[in-house]
């Protein structure tokens, strides 16, 4: 312990490590919750949904290059834009059938979108 303490100071240690920190810990859950990633009907269908989102967003794309004009409230931008968000909404929905739940997610961590909140609700 005294080593860690050159580096850390002694404030920062967990008690359970012998230090003075009485943190409490947050335990993740011991739960069988991935079995989504064998429900193979409902993949398949978040995955046609995804392949749909994708050939919207890349057709949004192409038009998009091809007549933007650089103004920020071009429509077409707005249409790009809004395929995008609907791709990434489809990405997420599929993760659910193709991503085990990670700690982060099993803590509250991860709201439904995929983005890291740092401190979660208990």
């Amino acid at each position: 312990m005294n080593d860690v303490l050159v580096f850390i100071d002694e404030s920062q240690v967990p008690e359970e490590l012998g230090g003075l920190n009485k943190i409490d810990m947050m335990k993740v859950p011991e739960v069988n919750d991935n079995c989504k990633l064998f429900d193979e009907k409902r993949r398949q269908m978040a995955e046609i949904e995804w392949r749909e989102k994708v050939e919207k967003f890349e057709e949004a794309t192409r038009i998009w290059c091809t007549r933007f004009n650089g103004d920020k409230s071009d429509t077409y931008s707005d249409v790009r834009d809004n395929a995008a968000h609907e791709l990434d909404r489809a990405e997420c929905h599929l993760g659910q059938f193709t991503r085990a739940r990670t700690q982060y997610a099993r803590l509250n961590m991860v709201d439904s979108n995929g983005q890291l909140r740092p401190f979660p609700k208990k």
